[in-house]
């Protein structure tokens, strides 16, 4: 069964990268040129993918969350030498010839891209609102009669719905002060809050793209966010610097 190649970046050609760390599985990560472009991959057993997919039980999610690690690890790795175009896991090609082959048309999308993100990096903003949803025995112990005990029910969703809008209306000034020190902003999905008493609900993920040289002001900016100023928000949290995920121009590479 023939080895597949692992793709994990593409720079600019002219990047020269230091050693990398071992790549997934333990399989050494290696720099190859092609389509005028480097490239970081490596050698990956054709059956591996397989066993990704086999995956159900505890132990074997945690080996796969250690192979995740040990991408990005690679990818991070790369950070520090110039623009990258970091590749999601599991990216893999038939050969590198098949890589080449289609990165090829999009060579121009890639020049472009590594102009806009050069030294910059992507900062990962989160930001979160008190949602108060009342419990059932919560409504049930308030309640006056059952008619008054289905009403308060019957509001609730409503209710939760106008705080939610008020909380993003308020995420969103915070995210305008912040990006007066990015290059491009980019929403991401907050995805869902669970439905639970006092509880808070992440009501803005946001991707920032900043200039190294202002990745401080941007930390300390964010690092000043108290709730006492906001009504509803409740925290923030911010992570960086990572490869530019968000900002990747939506290319088509035909990966196997």
């Amino acid at each position: 069964m023939t080895d597949l190649v692992y793709a994990y970046a593409v720079l600019p050609a002219e990047t020269r990268l230091a050693e990398l760390p071992p790549g997934v599985a333990g399989f050494p990560a290696e720099v190859v040129s092609a389509a005028g472009l480097t490239l970081v991959v490596q050698r990956l057993p054709a059956d591996l993918p397989e066993r990704f997919e086999s995956v159900q039980d505890v132990e074997g999610r945690a080996w796969l969350t250690a192979l995740v690690v040990q991408h990005e690890q690679v990818v991070e790795a790369c950070l520090n030498a110039g623009p990258v175009f970091p590749f999601g896991f599991g990216t893999m090609f038939e050969n590198r010839a098949a890589l080449a082959a289609a990165l090829a048309p999009h060579a121009m999308t890639l020049d472009g891209y590594f102009l806009r993100t050069r030294d910059r990096k992507e900062w990962a903003v989160k930001i979160y609102a008190a949602i108060d949803v009342p419990s059932r025995r919560t409504v049930a112990e308030g309640a006056s009669s059952g008619r008054d005990y289905l009403e308060k029910r019957h509001r609730s969703p409503f209710e939760r719905d106008k705080t939610m809008e008020a909380a993003q209306k308020e995420a969103q000034q915070l995210i305008d002060r912040l990006a007066g020190l990015a290059a491009n902003v980019v929403a991401r999905d907050a995805g869902s809050a669970p439905l639970a008493s006092s509880t808070a609900a992440m009501v803005a993920n946001v991707a920032f793209l900043v200039d190294d040289e202002h990745a401080a002001r941007f930390r300390d900016a964010a690092a000043t966010f108290d709730p006492k100023d906001w009504g509803h928000l409740v925290d923030l949290t911010v992570s960086g610097p990572w490869p530019p995920y968000s900002f990747r121009p939506a290319i088509c590479l035909g990966s196997s």
